[in-house]
């Protein structure tokens, strides 16, 4: 006869859960330390002001009109070239913005708020952006003095829409944390009217706040690791809509930026 199996003492079942509730626990605490220093990181490289990442180079708050590269100090105003698709594209991705199926809403309380329509949702629903992001590259250069291109397509932040659209929507106060080997800079597109309470804000000194309008035809273009700056939140019943596009000195990124940078595109574009 075969021998009966005894049944497992109750102590048996007790350890085992112990056990497994220990390696549960030690799994977290390797996560969160994993994921602290980096959000440390980021949070103090763009969440705090500093006066010594401000540029040598000095232009008066309200004189960000572009002149030559000799004069581009930080931020400007440029004109947009006359496209003969532009006014078809400023249709069709407005179209995309309102539409709420389409991209992420991340609320972050305190930090910020509102839809993204990442670069590759973007693209796909409207690919004459990628020409547009392209011809651009050329003539920012000229603008910024040194060649530039855009960034990588794979990157969601590197050519996306933003939508303000809900009552309080906005950005907090902070630097752009550059990842890339060179210089990094940023440039806003309004696809709305400009005429909305949200404004774009930045802090010229410690004591010196200044609104910047972007004017119809125009778009801003600022280098925002050398910037402070945020998005005032949006009044009830407004919508805003910015197309975001992203352009760096050289591509080159290491491995550990790379991964501080895949954490915060979760802040801005969700999972």
């Amino acid at each position: 006869m075969r021998p009966l199996k005894g049944k497992p003492k109750p102590g048996h079942r007790s350890t085992k859960k112990r056990l497994l509730i220990f390696i549960l626990i030690f799994i977290l605490i390797l996560i969160l330390l994993l994921l602290i220093p980096p959000i440390l990181y980021m949070a103090y490289q763009g969440g705090v002001y500093m006066s010594t990442r401000h540029s040598e180079c000095y232009r008066p708050p309200n004189e960000l009109c572009y002149t030559s590269a000799a004069t581009f100090c930080d931020m400007a105003l440029i004109e947009l070239a006359p496209s003969e698709i532009w006014p078809d594209l400023g249709v069709q991705l407005l179209d995309l913005a309102l539409d709420p199926q389409n991209g992420k809403r991340v609320v972050i309380p305190g930090w910020k708020a509102g839809r993204t329509i990442a670069t590759a949702e973007l693209l796909a629903k409207c690919p004459v952006v990628s020409q547009m992001y392209e011809d651009l590259e050329r003539p920012l250069s000229r603008v910024i003095g040194e060649r530039v291109s855009g960034t990588p397509l794979d990157l969601p932040t590197s050519c996306s829409l933003l939508v303000y659209e809900q009552t309080g929507d906005f950005i907090n106060w902070h630097y752009d944390v550059n990842y890339f080997n060179g210089r990094f800079f940023t440039l806003l597109i309004p696809i709305t009217p400009d005429n909305t309470c949200t404004t774009y804000k930045h802090q010229a000194s410690p004591t010196t706040e200044v609104i910047v309008r972007i004017p119809e035809g125009r778009a801003l273009l600022f280098e925002g690791e050398h910037v402070f700056h945020m998005a005032t939140p949006i009044c009830e019943g407004q919508v805003r809509v910015i197309l975001s596009m992203q352009f760096v000195t050289s591509r080159d990124v290491n491995t550990w930026k790379r991964l501080l940078m895949r954490v915060k595109d979760v802040a801005y574009v969700g999972l």
